[in-house]
């Protein structure tokens, strides 16, 4: 897990593990970086379904910036047509897809927002 990650210690090529570097217990560490406050996290705040506007308000409730935005439905997937380049922590957008798109997530009810992150949402409902 996490605490396996090694760093260099000096020019020699010695190094040392995670929880030796900052003096804790692999144990501590490991839960520590894979809970959601760490690993990122995307709350829905709402649809946008209007005329000529339609797709989601996210809003990042992790710790980390998150990116790369994409969605699914019906496993087809593909890029945001427009969202934003980095969403900061605490901070919310607007993830906006094309009406062809819109047509399909409200006909499947069910679709997944991903980043590149690895952070991933499922909305439904739309």
């Amino acid at each position: 897990m996490y605490s396996d990650i090694l760093f260099k210690k000096d020019n020699r090529g010695g190094v040392e593990k995670l929880g030796e570097f900052l003096g804790l217990p692999d144990e501590y560490i490991d839960k520590i970086l894979s809970s959601d406050r760490f690993t990122g996290s995307m709350n829905l705040v709402s649809t946008i379904d209007e005329e000529g506007l339609k797709g989601f308000i996210v809003e990042n409730r992790g710790s980390l910036p998150l990116s790369g935005f994409g969605i699914e439905v019906n496993g087809i997937g593909q890029e945001f047509y427009a969202a934003p380049d980095v969403l900061l922590p605490g901070s919310r957008s607007a993830l906006v897809v094309d009406n062809f798109l819109w047509d399909r997530i409200v006909r499947s009810g069910r679709v997944r927002i991903t980043t590149s992150q690895g952070v991933e949402l499922i909305a439904t409902g739309a």
